[in-house]
């Protein structure tokens, strides 16, 4: 990781806006509260740190890796995370509504709480995630894996899976309300 001191961290983020951080390292940084709306920060390394609070609306963090980081209460509305990692990160109370989530790896991550209404996690992998008590409504779950999620008191209505979607043994999406749809393209599996 390259060390910011918070004088640098300060004069980074409070550049002229749209903030462009392609590929910047800023793992195990405090970016607790940072304003980084509609900042492009694709490819970035945020490992471990900490973006509890942060306001990420629509940034773009495609193929970023936030393994381990904290993103309690943050607000990643519209946010695209297309194909990033996440993996073991905690997004408790985190609010993704509409967001981009196609490909991502959450696995064994923390949603507890979370708000994931309308968000794309089609091919997203969420399997052994904390799920509990999260909104998924209307969410798009084609060929996502939940398998060993926690589920209990998730908002499933009108969230919509397809064949290829894994879900967590004996649960029934069904009963959860939500509605099974044809794959677009059966040949990819």
């Amino acid at each position: 990781m390259t060390s910011y001191t918070r004088e640098q961290l300060y004069d980074l983020l409070n550049r002229s806006r749209p903030l462009l951080l392609t590929g910047i390292d800023l793992s195990g940084a405090d970016l607790r509260g940072a304003k980084l709306i509609k900042a492009d920060l694709s490819e970035a390394k945020l490992i471990k740190a900490d973006l509890s609070e942060a306001k990420l609306i629509k940034a773009k963090l495609i193929k970023a890796d936030l393994s381990e980081a904290k993103l309690i209460k943050a607000k990643l509305i519209k946010a695209d995370l297309s194909e990033a990692k996440l993996i073991r990160a905690d997004l408790s109370e985190a609010i993704l509504s509409r967001a981009d989530l196609i490909r991502v790896d959450l696995s064994e991550a923390i949603l507890s709480r979370a708000n994931l209404s309308r968000a794309n996690l089609s091919r997203t992998d969420l399997s052994r995630a904390d799920l509990s008590w999260a909104d998924l409504g209307r969410a798009n779950l084609s060929s996502t894996d939940l398998s060993w999620a926690d589920l209990r008191g998730t908002d499933l209505l009108e969230a919509e899976y397809d064949q290829y979607t894994k879900w967590p043994e004996g649960f029934d999406p069904a009963e959860a309300g939500a509605i099974l749809v044809s794959s677009e393209d059966d040949d990819r599996h």
